[in-house]
């Protein structure tokens, strides 16, 4: 529903005009918030807020410093959404015209009384990594076509930022702020943080963003600007150092390329103008690749695909996991603190990377698949609200999750590709399409 339809019998007023003058400015400071949100998720990573003191991350400090400030932001602008509607239960009927959101707050809903009451594990992790998501999803939906335009316009600007930030760190060897897992420093790795924070938390995102825009998600950029952004994010994931990423990016360009090539050779017409373009530029391309190999910019990226400093021996650590503990608390959830010890003894306390072996090992295999089901009905109904190619998007994003700790931990990541996607992958031009 566009923001154009929103009631105003909340409000009352002496009169229709100062009713209506309330009403606008309602629908404009909503707008301004869903943007000021979608700025904070980008630019307060965890380690930015360790950086200001803020033990979002880390043990210790009040419960408030646990939720991201975004997160809190959107919650306050979810209620006044309801408020502008005049009763907050019509949150409700927004929430179950879209199927697939539904059984994913259903199925997360199930999952938070299941982590609170019987395996006792934090409860915060599920409201900023999935949560949020479902907030950001609903404060997107009542954008109206001209916001939407802005919104994706500024994911654009923000990801654009992340990557030259991102290898400005990676060449230079600065930092905007400091390397850090928790409470942890990480003082010898090189790979970038730039403003979205952790080297494969940026990877998975600048991979998702970059398969959107080969598969149409730069309909807000200039055509002949659209080559040069994908360029740009792809130099920046060797900056972030996501192999996994990077591999599955590149894949999924050539699969993109050869299919339209392929519709070409079956006689569907094509760009004249964009095809001379392409022509033109490749040359420059290959040439600025071997300038920057030459220079020593794709060096430490080499260097870690022969070693990943123990990045995929974790992996194989995490399949003997499985056959330690025993079948039953599998199934149900193992008891936690179990769990952590055998982190500690394999050493891979940092993380298990995998999110769908993290999720098992969390919360058990039964209720771990009942919200892998909500969450691929959410990523369904994302794909219905949007392109079909943001399928290709969304199954990038958790091949990648696959192999990273990802989703199983707190993070804002999900957040924003559901930001992204909706935004920058949405249906041209379509004024009422979130209705």
């Amino acid at each position: 529903m566009s923001s154009a339809a929103w009631s105003t019998r909340g409000f009352r007023t002496p009169g229709r005009d100062h009713g209506e003058l309330i009403a606008t400015l309602a629908d404009r400071a909503f707008t301004v918030l869903v943007f000021v949100v979608l700025a904070l998720y980008f630019c307060l990573s965890d380690m930015a807020l360790a950086k200001f003191g803020v033990n979002y991350a880390e043990g210790g400090g009040s419960a408030l410093e646990k939720i991201h400030p975004a997160t809190w932001l959107a919650f306050a602008t979810l209620m006044l959404l309801g408020a502008r509607y005049g009763n907050p239960l019509r949150l409700l009927d927004i929430l179950v015209s879209f199927r697939g959101l539904t059984l994913f707050f259903l199925s997360w809903l199930l999952l938070f009384i299941w982590a609170m009451t019987i395996v006792k594990t934090p409860f915060t992790p599920l409201i900023d990594t999935f949560l949020s998501a479902i907030v950001m999803f609903l404060l997107i939906s009542q954008l109206d076509a001209r916001n939407m335009r802005k919104f994706a316009c500024l994911v654009h600007a923000f990801m654009t930022f992340n990557a030259l930030l991102g290898i400005f760190e990676y060449v230079t060897g600065w930092r905007l702020t400091p390397y850090t897992i928790g409470s942890t420093a990480i003082d010898f790795d090189w790979r970038s943080t730039a403003i979205l924070g952790h080297p494969l938390g940026n990877a998975a995102l600048t991979g998702a963003y970059v398969v959107a825009l080969s598969v149409g998600g730069g309909q807000d950029l200039p055509r002949y600007v659209r080559p040069a952004a994908l360029g740009l994010q792809l130099l920046a994931m060797i900056a972030f150092g996501g192999r996994t990423s990077l591999a599955s990016a590149i894949v999924m360009i050539v699969i993109v390329g050869l299919w339209h090539l392929a519709r070409i050779l079956g006689g569907q017409s094509f760009d004249g103008r964009m095809a001379r373009g392409v022509f033109f530029l490749a040359p420059l391309l290959v040439a600025a690749i071997a300038a920057a190999g030459s220079g020593g910019f794709f060096t430490q990226f080499i260097d870690r695909m022969n070693d990943d400093a123990g990045s995929g021996n974790t992996r194989l650590i995490l399949l003997t996991f499985f056959q330690i503990i025993p079948l039953r608390d599998i199934i149900f959830g193992p008891d936690q603190a179990y769990v952590a010890s055998l982190q500690v003894l394999e050493g891979t306390e940092l993380g298990i990377e995998s999110f769908f072996a993290g999720f098992i090992l969390a919360y058990g295999a039964i209720m771990a698949s009942i919200f892998f089901v909500g969450l691929f009905a959410f990523c369904w109904q994302m794909v219905r609200l949007t392109r079909p190619a943001t399928a290709l998007m969304l199954l990038f994003y958790f091949i990648v999750a696959s192999t990273s700790v990802s989703l199983s931990v707190k993070t804002i990541t999900f957040s924003i590709l559901v930001a992204m996607t909706l935004s920058i992958m949405r249906t041209p031009p379509q004024p009422d399409r979130y209705v």
